[in-house]
């Protein structure tokens, strides 16, 4: 080892430990950290599981996702260590290779392992190992790239297809500027051959590897429709970013800039995708370590114009960080500049951190521990969990039999139908525990970014209808065990149907009714999907006293059936008590997609148990017999108490009458609508309260609809209150249906009035309502 090598490594060494991550290995409750509790589990009690399993987030996810099971904090540790090592040692022997200093490449590094974190880490080192193979074609550096490569694939697919196509792009360079082409050939084949022998090895499946990149792209294909957020951008703003990326290389006119160029278009353009289609804080941080990675590297391999492109970067993480003012909650992010403390606390004291992370880990799962008599039926039989909370697993030390997708996704029809071979009679679990989950309108059959459950995954819902009797209702959960029902669907023959139009349908009685969705879409809207992302997709439940409910679902599930009826809010108590009467699908692609979709009715008809029936869950009913309506239209009397504050009552737009309640920006408030607490309860000690108007707006204008009810006899203070945003959902310039519901229990509470009032949180437009209603079940 030469001296200056023996410089390069202090110098790595340094950097690593002063930018040492913050690692949080502890876990809990919800969709993501008890996947991440699942991953390590199974890691280490069940390897042979991965050679079936279906994943974006691979066998070796613990190394990114680390938990404190086991020693697996340390594995993930260590191997952050290795692949920041390889980036950076690479990093600064590259910018010597150019004649660059040690010193300037060694700051460069520095600065760049403060603002990457994990994927662009491991993906620099993939880049850094394609560079040198790139320069000199040996091939030590393109078995170290495809080791790399392997690595990623099997911690999360979209890091090891980023880094796959440095392989790809980095062979074609070197092939077409190689003389000798039968060492482009050897070369190649150990790109290929390095994954398939260890994949084979690991799962114990020779065709291993192909299986996992099909299956990659069969999850990818249908992630664009099924994430979607549907942020808003700055078109000025990403052209801006994207015309950056692309004036350097053309501008500079270095060859290895032109290389650096033509190996970071994909993984730049995967990551744009992501971050566009999903739009969320973390994804879009991703995206910003991609341009930081980009850059940095221009930097390094760049002779010349370092002034030109050190405007450009700024031109284009300025367009970055201005466009992400949209996304709700986003936050600048801060650097950490303590790695040295982490270093010592994680590394040096590895005994006390694991310790510390497995404490908390069993504190936060801690509300998912089941009553007695619920675990005492489980026993040691097997158990799965739907739709996603693995957490009860370590909360009640249960047998978990867990399925090849671990949770529930929305990604495809495909993925759905991967989900259900898993229950089937012979391959399901004995016991399903359903969990709830709260929707924006009070019932408990909600599902993440405002869908409902049953619409996510039609073949997989209905597997376990087949298949399971309902044993446990709580409030939480449903528990559900073994047991087979005759099921018949019987499908009529497709009609053509208009968007955005409402569709009668027919009772079905005590069979179920869902809708088979097919879309048609032409070049243009596949286009925007490829580049961009798709629009939206929601389908309104109409019912006969007016009330719609609006849920998004996914134009790839569709195709197999969305649930009409009964629709079923709550699965205690069914709160949608009126019948329903028609429904409406409506998209964000106005132009874009055909006209019209072809919709076939599916009647599933069944033996289904007495236990399902009494449920509610297969029954449109409810506890509630008799109502008593309350309604104020602003143009005749009212029976309501009305304060209009800062409101105004205007004859500029109405629903019904001539009059409404104009709303103004800024947080101006609506007529607060009231009724005392006296009058809810006539002799009954609960009712089911369900207050509701129409609001109109020109540009989805976002607002809020609280209901609370405060304390009489102590000073005001609030028994409770509740609340629901609006706008994103909704049809511009068009009047749409707003509501709560709340069972009210009047020994919670001590007098009062209740009261209900819109917010209207927009900076410039007006919200219009009407037709506000107070609705009392008994």
């Amino acid at each position: 080892m030469t001296k200056e090598n023996l410089k390069i490594i202090l110098l790595t060494l340094l950097i690593l430990a002063c930018t040492f991550p913050n690692y949080e290995p502890d876990y809990g409750i919800g969709l993501d950290t008890s996947y991440m509790w699942g991953l390590g589990h199974l890691f280490q009690n069940d390897f042979s599981f991965f050679k079936n399993m279906i994943y974006p987030i691979g066998p070796l996810g613990i190394l990114k996702y680390t938990v404190a099971v086991e020693h697996q904090f340390m594995y993930s540790m260590i191997f952050g260590l290795i692949a920041k090592f390889i980036f950076v040692f690479l990093g600064i022997c590259y910018g010597k290779l150019l004649h660059k200093s040690v010193l300037f490449s060694a700051i460069l590094f520095f600065v760049l392992s403060l603002l990457l974190y994990f994927d662009a880490i491991l993906i620099g080192a993939c880049f850094m190992s394609i560079l040198f193979f790139v320069e000199q074609g040996k091939p030590k550096h393109i078995a170290l790239a495809t080791l790399i490569t392997t690595a990623a694939l099997l911690i999360k697919s979209s890091i090891g297809i980023s880094c796959a196509s440095l392989i790809f792009v980095g062979l074609i360079i070197r092939f077409s500027n190689e003389k000798d082409k039968k060492k482009g050939i050897i070369n190649s084949g150990i790109a290929f051959i390095i994954p398939f022998i260890i994949y084979a090895i690991l799962f114990q499946q020779l065709f291993a590897f192909p299986i996992q990149l099909f299956q990659t792209f069969k999850i990818a294909s249908g992630y664009s429709s099924a994430l979607n957020l549907a942020v808003e951008n700055d078109f000025l703003l990403i052209a801006l970013l994207w015309g950056t990326i692309l004036f350097a290389p053309f501008y500079v006119k270095e060859k290895r800039v032109f290389w650096l160029f033509c190996l970071s278009i994909f993984p730049f353009f995967a990551f744009w995708k992501h971050a566009v289609g999903r739009q969320d804080i973390n994804h879009y941080y991703q995206l910003e370590f991609i341009i930081f990675l980009y850059w940095g590297l221009l930097f390094l391999v760049s002779q010349k114009q370092k002034n030109i492109l050190f405007v450009l970067f700024l031109i284009c993480f300025s367009s970055l960080l201005l466009n992400a003012q949209k996304i709700p909650d986003y936050a600048n992010r801060k650097v950490d500049i303590n790695g040295i403390t982490h270093f010592n606390n994680n590394m040096l004291h590895y005994n006390n951190a694991n310790g510390l992370a497995k404490y908390y880990s069993y504190q936060n799962i801690q509300g998912n521990v089941l009553p007695i008599e619920i675990r005492e039926k489980i026993g040691e039989k097997t158990i799965d969990f739907y739709p996603w909370e693995l957490s009860y697993v370590p909360a009640n030390n249960l047998n978990w039999k867990p399925r090849t997708t671990l949770q529930s996704g929305s990604y495809s029809s495909w993925m759905d139908g991967e989900s259900a071979k898993n229950f089937t009679h012979e391959n399901g679990p004995e016991f399903i525990l359903w969990h709830l989950q709260n929707d924006k309108y009070g019932g408990n059959m909600g599902d993440y970014d405002n869908r409902f459950i049953l619409n996510n995954e039609p073949k997989t819902v209905l597997e376990i209808f087949k298949n399971y009797k309902i044993d446990t209702i709580t409030d939480k959960f449903v528990l559900l065990r073994k047991g087979q029902n005759k099921v018949e669907k019987i499908n009529k023959k497709a009609n053509s149907e208009k968007w955005n139009t409402w569709i009668k349908i027919d009772p079905s009685n005590e069979s179920i009714l869902r809708a088979k969705i097919e879309i048609k879409s032409g070049l243009m809207h596949k286009l925007k999907c490829f580049f961009y992302r798709d629009g939206l997709y929601f389908i309104d439940y109409k019912f006969s006293n007016g009330k719609i409910l609006t849920y998004r679902f996914n134009p790839s599930n569709a195709l197999d059936g969305l649930w009409i009826d009964p629709f079923i809010q709550n699965i205690k108590y069914n709160s949608t008590y009126n019948e329903l009467k028609a429904i409406r699908l409506r998209n964000t692609n106005p132009g874009l997609l055909s006209r019209e979709f072809e919709l076939s009715w599916e009647i599933v008809s069944s033996d289904f148990s007495s236990s399902w029936n009494k449920s509610n869950f297969l029954l449109s009913k409810t506890p509630f017999q008799t109502q008593q309506n309350y309604t104020c239209t602003f143009d005749g009397k009212p029976s309501l108490n009305i304060e209009l504050g800062n409101s105004t009552v205007t004859n500029e737009t109405n629903l019904s009458g001539r009059k409404s309640n104009k709303i103004t920006p800024n947080y101006g408030q609506s007529a607060h609508i009231s009724l005392p607490i006296d009058s809810l309860f006539k002799n009954k000690d609960t009712v089911l309260c369900r207050v509701s108007c129409w609001v109109f707006s020109k540009n989805k204008t976002m607002g809020e609809l609280k209901l609370k009810i405060e304390n009489s006899t102590n000073n005001g203070e609030l028994n409770f209150a509740i609340s629901d945003m609006f706008g994103n959902n909704f049809p511009s310039n068009d009047w749409n249906y707003i509501f709560i519901e709340k069972q009210i229990i009047r020994s919670q509470l001590q007098g009062g009035n209740l009261q209900f009032f819109i917010t209207n949180f927009d900076n410039k437009d007006p919200i219009f309502a009407d037709d506000f209603e107070i609705c009392i079940s008994y």
